[in-house]
Formats: structure tokens, C-alpha cells, sequence
């Protein structure tokens, strides 16, 4: 499936209020904290799909370097820091530079892509200089004829 910039637009920030976005983080936060002491919360106390990407916490989390996977296509980590209300500012740092990273990634493709489209036009292209070599390559054996060299290169 080949990827195109309406794909890649960004979504826009999160509209929870800053309170919410508080809450929300010290929810992610105290699950993470359960998940590592090895009781697994019922479900999740926050939304687990985020800007179009699941919230995961990973199995083997530490608490004392809360992380969280971003996953959709492909999945990406982020650290969290131990302040519930920076959960949400850093998964949206994180999600910019995926976003970021993309279109980057679709400009050298494109950039590629037509120097690639070139490259193939210049090797198919009927090169003149072929045929004046060719030209230029029988003229020097008829003058080596002519001059008698041929003959000493057979000796």
C-alpha cells in the first residue's frame, strides 16, 4: 500500500481540557504502576485509542521508566516522564515526529522516483555518441589499412 500526504495529515491536538489531560496521564500512570506490580487492571481507566493510535502498556514496563507503545501500522515507544499532566504533552511530541518523519520520508521517495524516471530516460534514450564512435572506429581501420599498420599488428 503506498502511502500519500492526505494519509499522513495531522491530526489536530487533543481538545481535552488541561484538568483532563491531567487526569487522563495520572490515569495512564497508576495503570502503568499496576501493570508492573503485576495486578492488571480490568480494562483501562483511560481512552486507549489516542489521535487514531492504541495506547499500550508494555508487559514488562518498569515504573520508574514509565513507557507506553503507540501503535496503529507500525508501533512506536514513548517515555513518559512521573508528572501526569506532561503523559499527554509527550505522546503528542512523539506523534508529531512520526507525522514529521513520514513526510519526509515521502519527499525522498518522490525525489527518488523522478531520479529514477530520469536516470532510465537517459540510459533508453538512442545515444548519437554510439554511432560516432562506430563511425570513428571504421575510419581508423581503414587508415590503419591504408598506412600498412594492420598488416605489422598481424606479424
Amino acid at each position: 500500500m503506498r502511502l500519500d500526504r492526505k494519509s499522513l495529515a495531522t491530526h489536530a491536538a487533543s481538545k481535552m481540557s488541561i484538568e483532563e489531560r491531567e487526569e487522563q496521564g495520572q490515569a495512564i500512570l497508576d495503570a502503568i504502576a499496576a501493570a508492573a506490580a503485576g495486578s492488571t487492571p480490568m480494562h483501562f481507566p483511560f481512552n486507549s485509542i489516542y489521535r487514531g493510535y492504541r495506547l499500550i502498556i508494555p508487559r514488562d514496563v518498569d515504573p520508574e521508566k514509565p513507557e507506553l507503545i503507540l501503535s496503529r501500522q507500525s508501533a512506536y515507544k514513548v517515555r513518559l516522564g512521573d508528572k501526569a499532566g506532561g503523559v499527554f504533552t509527550r505522546i503528542d511530541n512523539r506523534l508529531d515526529r512520526i507525522t514529521n518523519d513520514l513526510e519526509q520520508a515521502l519527499e525522498q521517495i518522490e525525489a527518488l522516483e523522478t531520479r529514477q524516471t530520469r536516470i532510465i530516460k537517459e540510459l533508453n534514450h538512442e545515444d548519437t555518441f554510439d554511432k560516432e564512435i562506430e563511425a570513428i572506429d571504421q575510419r581508423l581501420i581503414e587508415i590503419n589499412g591504408l598506412l600498412g599498420l594492420d598488416k605489422e599488428e598481424k606479424r
